[in-house]
């Protein structure tokens, strides 16, 4: 298994590389989306890219466009501290989410 792990905090791409590579997974690593899409076309595919959402350079998105312009199949997880909402849903989970982060305010004002 070869993964690449993008994530500009250096104590979390640390503590995954080291946690991965002792479970015998190969991990190539990078600071930012720019550096992830050049050890991509270096090094890729991957049987996986981990790569948080918010970083310097080339944002997540434009990121996982790039890699899958040149592997359609290529698996991406996205990690992100942020509330995520996953589609497909209902609109009774809608009203749910909209709901109770109106009265937590998380992510914005309340």
């Amino acid at each position: 298994m070869k993964i690449l792990l993008v994530d500009d905090m250096e104590h979390i791409r640390v503590a995954v590389k080291e946690f991965l590579e002792h479970q015998g997974v190969e991990v190539d690593v990078a600071v930012d989306g720019d550096e992830a899409l050049r050890v991509f076309e270096e090094r890729g595919p991957y049987t996986l890219v981990l790569t948080d959402l918010k970083h310097p350079g080339l944002p997540a998105v434009d990121l996982i466009a790039a890699i899958h312009s040149r592997h359609p199949q290529q698996a991406v997880i996205i990690a992100t501290g942020f509330p995520v909402f996953r589609k497909p849903y209902t609109l009774e989970s809608l009203l749910v989410l909209v709901t109770t982060v109106s009265k937590q305010g998380i992510g914005g004002t309340a």
